[in-house]
């Protein structure tokens, strides 16, 4: 798996990940074989389905499944590891039509918001008002009966 971030705008980047074969097919490969152990098919007995059948209707949902899983988890992966301020999630650019049945190779690029840095100073002769709040016994009561309404479990 290769993945690039390509340059920023406007506080805008896009990552490039690039999924070859060897990434995926192992964990489609275990998840199949997975499914034949637990799968009853009609005229077969559990565990014995052949495998070129469970190719041909299962293989395609679990591709897309684990190729999913895998730009997701190597994805935020990247922006944890490169310490990027992202707001919100990554979307995908573009939604192209993908053929997983013929394509080996899968392609895809996201956008993310990056946060803008900015600076907060605070001088002396900035004010702020600091609040103390006393809680009195009948606030104190109302808090706990509400939790305990929340948490609480009725027995006798």
């Amino acid at each position: 798996m290769k993945i690039t971030q390509n340059k920023v705008k406007n506080l805008i980047s896009t990552i490039d990940v690039d999924i070859v074969p060897a990434d995926y097919l192992d964990n489609v490969d275990k998840v199949l074989k997975d499914y034949r152990k637990t799968l009853i098919l009609p005229g077969f007995r559990k565990g014995k389905t052949p495998m070129g059948i469970i190719n041909k209707k299962y293989r395609v949902s679990v591709l897309a499944d684990e190729v999913r899983k895998l730009i997701q988890d190597n994805l935020y992966e990247y922006i944890k590891s490169n310490k990027l301020k992202v707001l919100g999630s990554p979307m995908q650019k573009e939604e192209k039509n993908i053929d997983w049945e013929n394509n080996k190779e899968f392609k895809f690029t996201y956008e993310i918001g990056l946060s803008p840095d900015f600076d907060v100073k605070i001088t002396q002769k900035d004010k702020l008002n600091y609040y103390k709040i006393k809680a009195n016994d009948k606030l104190i009561k109302k808090y706990c009966d509400d939790i305990s309404k929340r948490n609480g479990k009725m027995s006798s």
